[in-house]
C-alpha cells in the first residue's frame, strides 16, 4: 500500500493538482515545519496558477531551507508571474548566488530583467545561461526577442536560426525571422 507522501507525489505529477494543493495544505497544517510538504504545495500552487498562494509557500520553504537554490528559483517564478519583477529578480539572484550553474535561474532573472527593460543585462544573463544550456530553444527566442529589442538586426537573426538549428520545427522562431 501506498503511503499518503508516495499518493501526494502521484498526484502532484500525475497532474491531479487541486487534490495535490488540498493534500499538500493539510500537511502543512500539521506540520508546519515540513518543508517537502511546502515544496510541493508551492508547486501545485504554481501549477494551479495561484501565483500569490505558491509565493507565499515557497517563501515558507527559503525560511526552512536557506540554501535551497531550487526554492529561491521557484519563489522567483511564482513573482514573475505576478509582474513583481523587482522581486523576482532578487529571487533569481540569491538562487544563483546559491548555485551558480543553475541554468533555470539564469533564464528566470534574463526574463525579470527583461521585463524591466533592463536590456543588456538581461542579454548578457542570457549569454551566460546559454553556455550552461546549448540546447534550449526557448533562451534563443529570448535572446533574439531582446536582441530586436535592443535593434541588434544581425545578433538577433542569429539567436532565431540558433533555435531553428536546435529544432527545425520551432515555428515562433521562423515567425521572428519573417
Amino acid at each position: 500500500m501506498s503511503t499518503l507522501s508516495e499518493l501526494d507525489n502521484e498526484d502532484l505529477y500525475g497532474q491531479d493538482l487541486a487534490r495535490s494543493a488540498v493534500t499538500y495544505q493539510q500537511s502543512v497544517e500539521v506540520d508546519v515545519k515540513n518543508s517537502e510538504a511546502w515544496q510541493n504545495l508551492g508547486e501545485a500552487r504554481l501549477r494551479l496558477g495561484q501565483w500569490a498562494k505558491s509565493e507565499e509557500a515557497f517563501r515558507r520553504v527559503t525560511q526552512l531551507k536557506p540554501n535551497s537554490n531550487w526554492a529561491y528559483y521557484r519563489l522567483g517564478e511564482s513573482l514573475l508571474k505576478q509582474g513583481l519583477f523587482v522581486e523576482a529578480e532578487e529571487a533569481f539572484s540569491k538562487s544563483i548566488g546559491l548555485k551558480s550553474d543553475f541554468y533555470w535561474s539564469r533564464y528566470g532573472l534574463s526574463q525579470a530583467l527583461s521585463e524591466q527593460n533592463q536590456l543588456e543585462k538581461a542579454v548578457s544573463t542570457l549569454l551566460n545561461a546559454t553556455k550552461l544550456k546549448p540546447d534550449h530553444i526557448f533562451a534563443y527566442q529570448l535572446l533574439g526577442d531582446l536582441q530586436m529589442k535592443q535593434k541588434c538586426w544581425a545578433e538577433a537573426v542569429e539567436a532565431y536560426e540558433t533555435a531553428i538549428k536546435i529544432d527545425s520545427k520551432f515555428v515562433w522562431a521562423y515567425h521572428n525571422l519573417g
